[in-house]
């Protein structure tokens, strides 16, 4: 800095000219460098200003998505090219936001039709790559979600045309019922059409009590939505979710307990809670379900507390999974442990053709 003359400090400072390459402020006077680097930026800032005026930056395309002036936000996202994936995506995003519907549609259409083209045509891979080569990861589904979390119908609405809602609809729906708010319920539930199809469920997953009474009064179903919340709230490891049912619900909730306890994604507090509290029986089938989701801690908890026989059918269990290569090898070491007739596991092994546990075998003899 204290290489730089007055003069040229305050030209540096009126022209915007930006640090050497080193960092540091060169002097325009007697650094040939720094003379060539002064007018270089200076062409640069002036060219970014002409730049701007005839295409229009981001910040003012957005102003005119903001007030709906759909013709200036056409003709400015026509000028280019490049980065034009990356401005749609901008152009989408401010359009949910401020519930512009007639906006998403222009600017979201042609590339959802060629999106709707590659899964008519099953083609995943194309998609992908369409994806990568025009539109930059432009991330629809966060507009989407954002149409929902602010509560814009209309805009939300607009998105419905497209095959972006039917082949999505999980991935919106957790992260909008999560952040949002009733006017988020309201649109989903009027979207599908009465049957409310997920809405209770997530709100159960994330342990959203007000929002599962707000759904459950207007259900056509109580029984069976109770049943698909109970589910999700072990699979959310929700247990305030299952006292409410239990106190609110409670002639629904028994009834179907025992099918959640054998076949729900239990963590092993929520197992505990649905057999020694509510009384869940369907021991045998709830460690068949935790063998099959690789859950070793309620394998253990069913054998050795809650006295499980380790019969073929166990065993099998065991050895048929580790043959899909979905579940490791102290499954195995366990059945070794407890005692299992080591002729039956390697004849359930045989049986699978999983040469990994016939060999696992082998070494408990040496």
């Amino acid at each position: 800095m204290s290489s730089v003359c007055k003069k040229c400090l305050k030209t540096i400072k009126r022209e915007r000219v930006v640090v050497t390459s080193d960092g540091r402020i060169g002097c325009i006077c007697d650094r040939k460098s720094s003379h060539d680097l002064y007018h270089k930026t200076k062409e640069t800032v002036r060219s970014k200003d002409v730049s701007l005026k005839r295409y229009g930056s981001i910040d003012s395309i957005i102003e005119h998505v903001r007030i709906g002036d759909l013709a200036t936000v056409k003709e400015m996202a026509s000028m280019y090219d490049e980065n034009r994936g990356y401005v749609i995506s901008k152009i989408v995003m401010a359009a949910a936001e401020y519930d512009q519907p007639d906006i998403i549609v222009e600017f979201y259409t042609q590339y959802d039709d060629a999106v709707s083209q590659f899964l008519h045509n099953n083609d995943m891979a194309g998609m992908r790559e369409f994806y990568e080569k025009h539109t930059r990861g432009m991330d629809m589904i966060a507009a989407v979600i954002k149409a929902l979390v602010l509560g814009n119908k209309r805009a939300f609405e607009a998105f419905c045309t497209r095959d972006i809602i039917r082949n999505t609809h999980e991935m919106f729906m957790y992260t909008a019922i999560r952040d949002g708010t009733y006017k988020t319920l309201d649109i989903l539930l009027e979207y599908e059409d009465g049957d409310r199809i997920g809405c209770a469920e997530v709100a159960a997953f994330y342990g959203n009590i007000d929002f599962i009474k707000y759904i459950l009064n207007v259900s056509r179903n109580v029984e069976t939505d109770v049943m698909n919340c109970m589910f999700e709230a072990a699979r959310g490891n929700q247990p305030l979710v299952f006292r409410f049912f239990h106190e609110e619900y409670n002639e629904v909730f028994m009834k179907r307990l025992d099918r959640v306890f054998a076949n729900a994604e239990l963590d092993i507090d929520i197992a505990i809670m649905l057999h020694d509290e509510y009384g869940a029986t369907s021991v045998k089938r709830c460690m068949l379900n935790a063998i099959m989701n690789g859950r070793y801690d309620l394998m253990v908890l069913c054998h050795d507390v809650w006295g499980v026989e380790c019969d073929e059918r166990v065993v099998e269990e065991v050895v048929r999974i580790h043959a899909n290569e979905d579940l490791n090898i102290a499954f195995v070491d366990k059945l070794c442990e407890w005692g299992v007739d080591t002729s039956v596991i390697v004849r359930m092994a045989q049986k699978y053709f999983d040469e990994v546990i016939v060999r696992r075998v082998a070494e408990w003899a040496v």
